[in-house]
């Protein structure tokens, strides 16, 4: 068994993919398989993966019902112990970036890197927490392409759940962590490089990304919690120093 399933999904993004592609098998680790899953893409993606048949280990090319759909099937056709998904666009910073982040053998559920967003062909560091608590939860998430996650996590969690069109990742980072209490290791290392070309960074889709991150709320946090988070958060960009009165009030 490998010690990494490296996923990508794509749908009619041919140049992304052949991106994605070659920065996943020109990496020096070795101890990884590559597993793609295409949509039924009419753009000649299917034709680029046969020609890469002998460097990825399995993939498939068929129409299924989205995101995280894709990405259930990849996780059904790996056998890694751990899983990343870098979809087509993505890619690794480095040839020898996924070696190094792995010279130490990982033990957590959740082994989190750091990343950077291509935003106009410009660099913009993003980071995950060293620590992860119900506030961050709350604000941000865990940042998806440069985090490895356990196979039996998310199996755990029933896989992603398809009924987020564009959040599941993030409400399985919420149930995964507030729920399953999931173990969880920041490498402060830059990974991966993000496309931001895509379905969820789209300004359109905004409202519904909104809608999608308050029931993933709504669902994996107590309501009554959800309340004093909330709560906390307002405190927190108004006046600091009113956190200790907010301590008092919660655990008196």
């Amino acid at each position: 068994m490998a010690l990494v399933s490296i996923i990508t999904i794509n749908l009619n993004n041919r140049k992304g993919l052949e991106k994605t592609v070659e920065s996943v098998i020109h990496q020096s680790f070795v101890d990884f398989e590559y597993v793609v899953v295409d949509g039924g893409s009419s753009d000649g993606s299917a034709e680029y993966l046969k020609e890469k048949t002998s460097r990825i280990h399995r993939w498939v090319s068929e129409k299924d019902s989205g995101i995280y759909s894709a990405m259930n099937k990849g996780i059904s056709m790996s056998a890694g112990e751990y899983l990343l998904f870098l979809n087509s666009g993505d890619e690794f910073i480095s040839r020898g970036c996924l070696e190094e982040f792995l010279a130490k053998k990982p033990i957590a559920d959740i082994i989190a890197g750091d990343l950077v967003l291509d935003v106009g062909g410009r660099d913009i560091l993003a980071t995950n927490p060293d620590q992860v608590n119900a506030l961050h939860l709350y604000e941000s998430t865990i940042l998806h392409p440069c985090t490895l996650i356990r196979k039996t996590l998310l199996e755990q969690t029933g896989l992603y759940d398809e009924t987020f069109k564009i959040t599941a990742d993030y409400a399985f980072f919420l149930k995964a962590l507030l729920y399953l209490n999931a173990s969880y290791e920041h490498r402060q290392m830059v990974l991966a490089r993000f496309d931001t070309s895509g379905i969820s960074s789209d300004a359109a889709f905004k409202e519904v990304l909104a809608q999608e991150r308050q029931r993933a709320l709504q669902q994996y946090f107590n309501p009554l919690s959800l309340e004093a988070i909330k709560e906390l958060y307002e405190i927190k960009r108004s006046n600091a120093y009113r956190i200790w009165n907010w301590i008092l009030k919660h655990f008196k």
